[in-house]
């Protein structure tokens, strides 16, 4: 039992570690996608100052933010990925870590267990002995 009990433990250790590098690389995509969001809106407002400019440097701008919003699009989707890896990542660790309290609760109940036997083992031999002990003496008294 202290081996499942060690096994447990170090699973749900492994799958709150993934858990928490799933979190990290979440986070790091969103960080990316706002970054590539303010980007797209910094770039509105400069759009304004290229369209008097000239048609040349307007369709490379067009170009430019048609392509920054695509990235962006596909970012998106790959942080939509990473939440749902994120979320079964979540559901592992929970399984896992319902899994290692079951095993304690089960390690704790066989050890409560053999302390109530003990304990009854130590009861029965010392009233055993009185038993024995109170027996001698009658014994002794009728010699």
């Amino acid at each position: 039992l202290p081996i499942l009990l060690r096994l447990a433990k170090d699973e749900e250790q492994a799958r709150g570690t993934d858990l928490m590098a799933l979190r990290q690389q979440r986070s790091d995509a969103e960080a990316q996608a706002a970054s590539l969001e303010d980007m797209l809106d910094q770039y509105r407002g400069e759009r304004l100052g290229v369209a008097a400019s000239d048609s040349t440097r307007l369709a490379n701008f067009q170009r430019f933010y048609s392509a920054v919003r695509e990235t962006l699009s596909g970012h998106g989707a790959h942080v939509d990925r990473l939440r749902e890896e994120e979320l079964r990542g979540e559901q592992a660790w929970q399984s896992a870590y319902r899994k290692h309290q079951a095993i304690r609760r089960l390690a704790d109940n066989r050890i409560a267990q053999q302390r109530r036997e003990a304990t009854r083992k130590e009861r029965r031999t010392g009233v055993f002995r009185r038993w024995t002990m109170l027996n001698r003496q009658d014994q002794e008294q009728d010699v």
